[in-house]
């Protein structure tokens, strides 16, 4: 199999993939939701496929959403270029993934890696991962919020969802977001050993327990949530056009000086 934002080794039960758009900075482009799922279709269809493990290749494991991808969009039409104007509320194809899929995170997790971090079955952070909300800050919106709205104190997702702020791998790991926090070199090979677990156990068992409470969360009010955002976007303020203007006029850094300008650094951590 070969993808244009993806690696993977297939290797018996356990298969090992990575986001592997480096140079930008493994921001979730179009393609890559794309390929994510088809690869899941394929691995849910491989009955020798137990385990799929996510890293991301290089120094963070996602920025996020590819916003430079999106910017025109906003800029124009308040949405997202390339996405649909019709879309359906939906939850992300990962979430009916019916085999284990548990991620090993590093350096930064941008607002959509989250979202994708929430269909995960299991999450192993490297110390000092930043879990970043801050796009809030240059006219973004709370559409990541549905999944982590289920997982998150509410406080907490006030802070995040009106402030633009953003958490460490030790908060992370005292609300249960994650279930390991490991020294960066460690993540990959901790990783390994919560597949080699999960690989041991049948099949059938696993999704039909993955499916019961997917369930359980879904009518306790997620099926209804994941709407929210679908349509109404906050990106149409002056303030989210300026940021795209400079995103696509002079570079990332300039934008992201204007989105961050006035806010204190020390304040910004919930």
């Amino acid at each position: 199999m070969e993808f244009e934002t993806l690696t993977v080794d297939r290797d018996g039960p356990i298969w090992r993939v990575a986001i592997n758009r480096p140079d930008q900075r493994n921001a979730l482009n179009w393609a890559f939701h794309t390929e994510f799922a088809q690869l899941l279709d394929i691995a849910e269809d491989d009955p020798e496929m137990k385990v799929m493990t996510l890293v991301g290749n290089g120094p963070v494991f996602s920025a996020g959403g590819d916003i430079r991808e999106a910017a025109q969009g906003y800029i124009d039409e308040a949405i997202a270029s390339g996405r649909p104007k019709h879309q359906v509320p939906q939850l992300p194809r990962a979430w009916y993934f019916r085999k284990f899929l548990i991620s090993g995170v590093h350096g930064y997790v941008g607002p959509e890696a989250n979202l994708l971090l929430g269909c995960c079955d299991f999450v192993v952070a490297a110390e000092k991962t930043k879990f970043s909300f801050e796009v809030l800050r240059g006219g973004g919106e709370g559409f990541t919020s549905s999944i982590l709205s289920m997982m998150l104190p509410m406080r907490v997702m006030l802070r995040l969802f009106t402030q633009g702020s953003w958490f460490d791998s030790e908060q992370a790991l005292n609300w249960d977001y994650v279930n390991r926090v490991v020294p960066a070199d460690g993540v990959r090979s901790e990783l390994e050993s919560w597949a080699q677990e999960l690989a041991k156990l049948p099949t059938e068992q696993v999704a039909a327990s993955k499916e019961y409470m997917h369930r359980i969360y879904e009518l306790k009010g997620l099926s209804n949530i994941v709407g929210v955002g679908n349509h109404n976007s906050g990106h149409g303020g002056s303030d989210g056009k300026e940021f795209y203007r400079l995103l696509l006029e002079k570079g990332m850094r300039e934008a992201l000086k204007y989105r961050d300008d006035g806010y204190s650094p020390s304040h910004s951590q919930v």
